[in-house]
């Protein structure tokens, strides 16, 4: 194409247009990333609504090894003089754009022009350019330079873009193209499940992704109205402002799996309680998600929380919810306390044997879950409270402990409850949890008891100074278990004291 630029010329309607791009300039797109930006132009022009009905993309086979790409819109044409600029663009400056640098189509151009693909026309209104090639001396070396030839044409509300000679190895770019885009015709969009100032959300139809990523892949998560990353569910999200858009707008590459949860996250921040409580519903299978560990991003615990939170905000979709899901249950999680984390280890082994209800993360208690180990507790806990007479020789108990043991180790006494045998041998450490209040005290203890359990024979007429010693070797547990060294030493201690 370099010798016909003068023939060019001598044409009254048509010319050369010089880009000052040097052919070997060091940018190489793939063909994906060409046919997408192309087709991005006509989806900036169209708009998201629109894009469905109003574009017109096919490709068509020209022979068994290559193919012609054909995109159309009519009624939206633009100047031919925005074609010929790096760094402007009609869409500079205009938030719900895609595209706003001006390079896109140079670049495409230039990388179609590497492949071997130099049959394409660009046709708006009045005016039609072929991008083609021509020699430019500088500094006495030929440059192989990119241009358009430029043609008058009649004016028409048309424009449009073909491209030929694209190889067949391409066509799994040319099938997926138009699901890189956001807009409600796309042919994998379900319903719509809701949509704020700075989101939408659709579900799958059912259909499966054209994609070589393995089957987990089931969404996409589109920033701006383009794809920007992959979702394990079968949702369509997309989502506006922010950080995400800002970082890496211009590359517009795909996000790694982080910058995708964190994308989800800020969207469930953004969500409505109605909307909240339509995508909580469609996401039950991960309701029991967990985190392995503070490193776990794959998981969906942290949106399923703050869906959870969105809908406890509101009184009507509160009720809407436990209207539908009144047998929700959940396990506390383990912490540091052993002593919790061994009742709540027999909690869970019981509710295994047994139908307990849907399993939840505990953030449901917002919306009405109960406690495993709540439940377990109580159904293992045959206790009453004390009669008088009991309750005047636990009044007893109370004073005598306060007189002969520091005030600070608890001031707070527990309550004691009146059980059978059984019960009252149970570890005092099962009522109990652990202190988060010792770098207050004088002398640090480890444990605070909420909760007693004696039973009737300690309360008898001859066993009162039998019942002072059980009572208070169950106290001293708040230092530790019966098989803590220092808590028997205590105890030992405490017994020669009262000896005396």
């Amino acid at each position: 194409m370099a010798g016909r630029g003068e023939k060019l010329m001598r044409d009254v309607k048509t010319k050369l247009v010089k880009l000052g791009i040097a052919l070997d300039y060091p940018v190489r797109w793939g063909f994906e990333k060409v046919l997408r930006d192309l087709i991005q132009n006509f989806y900036d022009s169209i708009g998201y609504e629109s894009f469905g009905k109003d574009f017109h993309y096919s490709y068509d086979p020209m022979d068994d090894t290559n193919y012609q790409i054909t995109m159309s819109t009519e009624n939206r044409t633009f100047n031919f003089e925005w074609l010929t600029y790096l760094g402007a663009s009609t869409k500079t400056g205009k938030r719900n754009y895609i595209g706003k640098y001006g390079e896109g189509f140079k670049i495409c151009m230039l990388s179609l022009m590497k492949m071997g693909i130099t049959d394409i026309s660009m046709h708006s209104g009045g005016w039609t350019i072929n991008p083609c090639s021509y020699m430019e001396n500088i500094d006495g070396v030929n440059v192989s330079m990119l241009a358009y030839e430029y043609r008058e044409v009649p004016e028409d509300e048309s424009t449009s873009l073909i491209i030929r000679g694209v190889n067949r190895k391409n066509v799994s770019y040319m099938e997926e193209a138009l699901l890189h885009f956001f807009y409600p015709a796309n042919p994998l969009f379900g319903e719509k499940i809701g949509q704020g100032e700075k989101y939408i959300i659709f579900e799958s139809n059912g259909k499966s992704i054209p994609t070589t990523q393995p089957d987990r892949f089931r969404g996409i998560f589109y920033v701006n109205y383009l794809a920007r990353g992959r979702l394990p569910v079968p949702f369509f999200v997309m989502v506006t402002g922010g950080r995400i858009e800002d970082r890496d707008s211009r590359k517009r590459e795909v996000l790694n799996q982080f910058d995708v949860w964190q994308g989800m996250y800020m969207l469930t921040r953004m969500m409505s309680p109605d909307d909240s409580l339509k995508l909580l519903i469609r996401l039950r299978d991960k309701w029991n998600d967990l985190p392995e560990s503070i490193y776990d991003i794959e998981t969906y615990y942290y949106v399923i929380c703050q869906l959870v939170r969105n809908v406890s905000l509101s009184v009507r979709t509160s009720e809407q919810f436990r209207t539908q899901y009144n047998n929700l249950v959940y396990i506390d999680r383990y912490g540091s306390d052993r002593k919790m984390n061994s009742r709540i280890r027999q909690a869970w082994i019981r509710a295994r044997g047994r139908e307990s209800g849907i399993m939840v993360n505990p953030v449901f208690r917002l919306l009405g879950a109960e406690s495993l180990l709540d439940q377990f507790n109580q159904e293992n806990e045959n206790l009453r409270i004390p009669e008088a007479t009991e309750k005047e020789m636990i009044y007893l108990l109370y004073y005598i402990y306060k007189e002969v043991i520091p005030v600070f180790w608890q001031v707070e006494l527990p309550e004691i409850w009146i059980g059978t045998e059984k019960d009252a041998e149970k570890d005092p450490l099962a009522y109990g949890d652990q202190s988060f209040w010792t770098q207050k005290r004088i002398k640090h203890q480890k444990y605070r008891l909420h909760k007693l359990v004696m039973c009737e024979k300690d309360f008898g007429k001859d066993s009162y100074d039998d019942t002072l010693v059980t009572f208070i070797d169950k106290m001293l547990h708040i230092f530790g278990s019966s098989r803590s060294n220092r808590m028997n030493v205590l105890f030992t201690e405490l017994g020669a004291y009262l000896i005396r």
